[in-house]
């Protein structure tokens, strides 16, 4: 019995390592920033945020700093963390939903997950429960809040950038990916790690706040 059990966890491992590593092969944006791909189950991601200024046809995305404006906006804008573009070479670039809509935004063969596809990350994870303590960065969270990053995703707390007031908030304290699903005509899915839990929650919220992007491989 014991035999079979050290045999099935050993069968256990070697699939998670071979279900989840870095790639040999890099990819470039439109704008020449540079990613890994790393493999996790059946899918392959790149191994940061989505940096780019332009959609993959050389089209320019607006940037947008001014407060009212980004809260206005119900087509594409990109704006840096803090208005601070050196914030984009660790944090990547946050978008409004918008970006998304024109479905160019990843490099070309990459496109922005769905919610299902987000889905089934967390469920290779373990479940939306603790999925977010693997992904997490081994460093750069508050308060002890850093993960164990087994798969080399390197989820930095990346802030976010909401509509109206709040504006700029939460480096440091959470990670937010958008999905490429709709909820209904104003709101969209999402993903969030937080530095207090081990989770990978799913919400949908207004589609003018402005949020990272992971690009995943098409299929």
């Amino acid at each position: 019995m014991l035999r079979f059990i050290l045999f099935s966890n050993a069968l256990f491992l070697t699939h998670f390592i071979i279900c989840q590593k870095v790639l040999d092969e890099k990819i470039n944006d439109v704008d020449g920033n540079l990613y890994h791909q790393i493999a996790i189950g059946n899918q392959i991601w790149l191994d940061k945020n989505l940096q780019v200024t332009r959609f993959n046809n050389g089209e320019i995305i607006p940037f947008i700093a001014e407060n009212a404006a980004w809260s206005n906006l119900s087509s594409p804008g990109y704006c840096f963390y803090q208005n601070k573009k050196e914030n984009a070479s660790s944090f990547g670039v946050l978008y409004n939903w918008y970006v998304i809509d024109n479905g160019n935004v990843c490099p070309v063969g990459w496109h922005v997950p769905s919610d299902a596809e987000w889905t089934i990350l967390s469920t290779f994870l373990g479940g939306d429960l603790i999925a977010g303590s693997q992904i997490k960065s081994k460093t750069g969270w508050n308060l002890k809040g850093n993960g164990s990053d087994t798969l080399s995703f390197q989820a930095l707390p990346s802030g976010v950038r909401f509509i109206g007031s709040a504006n700029y908030c939460n480096e440091g304290t959470c990670a937010v990916w958008w999905s490429a699903t709709e909820g209904d005509v104003t709101d969209a899915w999402f993903r969030k790690t937080n530095y207090y839990h081990p989770s990978l929650l799913r919400y949908s919220t207004n589609k003018a706040h402005g949020f990272s992007i992971r690009c995943l491989k098409d299929e």
